[in-house]
């Protein structure tokens, strides 16, 4: 396949057969793309419809809780007891010892962007000193 300037790939034309031939095929490739269109937007609207569930179903942020609240979610979530499970719990316990609360935050892609902001705005509006120094300059 070529290339054009832009660097994407150029896909030939193909016209169809001379024989007159082409009238049939071309019905055949109608239909063929107007089942694929219909399938693309069915699986849109599929996509759409889990999305909106999911936007109402779980919040953005949650409020804030705290590790041992993570810890019994754990637990009621995992169904067996492993090596893994137990190194997750002591992980919890571990946290609670730097960390006090914390927050759940939908996974959903932006999901680190959002929890680093939210952290970072917590961590700033309890500092006084830091808080009028932004303030200082915001104005």
């Amino acid at each position: 396949m070529a290339e054009d300037e832009s660097g994407t790939a150029a896909v030939p034309i193909v016209p169809p057969p001379p024989d007159g031939g082409g009238a049939a095929a071309s019905t055949e490739d109608d239909k063929e793309v107007n089942l694929h269109a219909k399938k693309v937007q069915q699986t849109q609207a599929q996509l759409e419809a889990i999305e909106k569930e999911i936007k109402e179903s779980q919040p953005l942020t949650s409020e804030v809780k705290s590790l041992g609240d993570l810890k019994k979610h754990f637990q009621s979530e995992s169904s067996t007891t492993s090596s893994s499970s137990d190194y997750f719990e002591k992980g919890i316990d571990y946290l609670s010892t730097i960390y006090g609360t914390m927050r759940m935050v939908r996974g959903d892609g932006n999901c680190y962007y959002r929890a680093f902001l939210y952290s970072l705005s917590e961590s700033l509006m309890s500092n006084k000193d830091e808080m009028a120094r932004i303030q200082k300059y915001g104005r």
